[in-house]
């Protein structure tokens, strides 16, 4: 018999083995679904500061020994195309997310946001 118990953003797979009329529980893993850390990013009309800021997130990603942190891209109403840019890199990486403000709301409320959407 197998079955999961999430605690604290983590899933842990159990099994019960019986054995002579007792049973023994054993974790067998434990999964994490959620990220240890959220990165706040509040964006307006930062089209072009992008492409550096990306390349670099990416860069930290790979060589820090802490795997479990995303990036939440927060687009204040950007007119410049700011928003597009953070779709298509959210479509290609998986610790990427990105929320959209309609129109720009201001850094406060963006930050606001952020947290409201972190996990």
């Amino acid at each position: 018999m197998f079955w999961y118990r999430k605690f604290l953003g983590a899933s842990e797979l159990y099994r019960r083995y019986f054995q002579n009329g007792s049973s023994q529980i054993v974790r067998l893993e434990v999964q994490m679904s959620t990220p240890l850390v959220t990165l706040i990013v509040p964006c307006y009309n930062e089209v072009e500061g992008l492409p550096q800021l990306l390349s670099r997130l990416d860069t930290m990603r790979a060589t820090v020994s802490m795997p479990r942190w995303e990036a939440l891209f927060v687009n204040d109403g950007s007119q410049d195309g700011t928003g597009s840019v953070l779709n298509h890199t959210m479509d290609h990486h998986d610790w990427i997310r990105v929320v959209h403000h309609i129109k720009n709301r201001g850094l406060g409320a963006a930050l606001r946001t952020g947290f409201q959407y972190a996990e």
